[in-house]
């Protein structure tokens, strides 16, 4: 991403509270409060914010600040994007009213038009070509996200005791947890269970407390959990047709949510299950 340019305004010297002092605050709350998932956003957010608006004071920001933050960010990355980026600084400046930092917001902000996002899914013919194409361990990750809705880090943190029959339980272990902080447990069709147990006899290490996905590497850190599959993925959506950038697993999870609610499945039970 391009560096954002310098926030030009008034100098530092009027007085009143830093913006990274606030966002500092801001992101401890947001470490008490919010999903792993969530902070990480935010933290995000909160970076591209520091970049552009530096140590200005508070008291030094007016509404032409915030269009000229606007200003560089059109045309390089979506309202929708830009929109989180203000719902961030929202939420910074109120935190700040409400510990009696500032005295009021110093502009007001609005978020900008975007068109709704039209959620995408993968037909089933399409599934199958995915998992044609793929290598054995991608071939299993790409089933169990298209069998169970599960998301990325919640398959690559698996042991093999977590399955269990025609049920796989999904539980935080080892300093990781979901991004609910609940366990939950979904069902595995016979065709999953199929691919599943297929790809376990080619395993060296399958004992019940080995991870299921395994990093390649020999040696002091053969069996450990593979912590990043993004390269095998690209690989195996481009040889199928169907890459598009940042639409790989998680496109998979709306496909499993679409067939539940298709099925008759109520809103609030697909939700416990995703």
């Amino acid at each position: 991403t391009a560096p954002l340019p310098p926030c030009r305004g008034p100098p530092l010297s009027i007085s009143g509270p830093r913006f990274p002092e606030l966002a500092e605050r801001y992101l401890k709350r947001q470490g008490i409060y919010s999903k792993p998932s969530t902070l990480h956003n935010e933290r995000c957010n909160v970076e591209k914010l520091r970049r552009f608006f530096g140590s200005r004071t508070i008291a030094s920001l007016s509404s032409s600040d915030l269009e000229s933050f606007i200003s560089t960010r059109r045309g390089k990355v979506s309202a929708h994007t830009i929109n989180n980026d203000l719902g961030t600084l929202r939420g910074i400046l109120r935190q700040a009213v409400e510990e009696g930092l500032i005295p009021a917001l110093p502009f007001r902000i609005r978020k900008l038009r975007s068109t709704p996002r039209k959620i995408e899914i993968f037909s089933a013919e399409q599934v199958k070509r995915l998992l044609a194409e793929a290598d054995p361990r991608t071939r299993a990750i790409i089933a169990i996200a298209a069998g169970t809705g599960l998301r990325r880090q919640e398959i690559l943190h698996l042991k093999w005791e977590d399955l269990r029959g025609d049920q796989l339980e999904v539980c935080p272990k080892d300093g990781w947890t979901t991004k609910t902080y609940q366990r939950r447990t979904v069902y595995l069709s016979p065709s999953l269970r199929k691919i599943l147990s297929d790809y376990r006899k080619s395993l060296k290490r399958k004992s019940e407390t080995d991870w299921v996905f395994q990093s390649s590497r020999r040696g002091e850190n053969s069996g450990a959990r593979v912590g990043e599959i993004a390269k095998p993925l690209r690989a195996a959506f481009k040889r199928a047709g169907l890459y598009e950038r940042g639409k790989l697993l998680h496109l998979l999870r709306h496909s499993v949510a679409s067939a539940l609610l298709q099925n008759g499945t109520a809103i609030h039970v697909a939700q416990s299950i995703l």
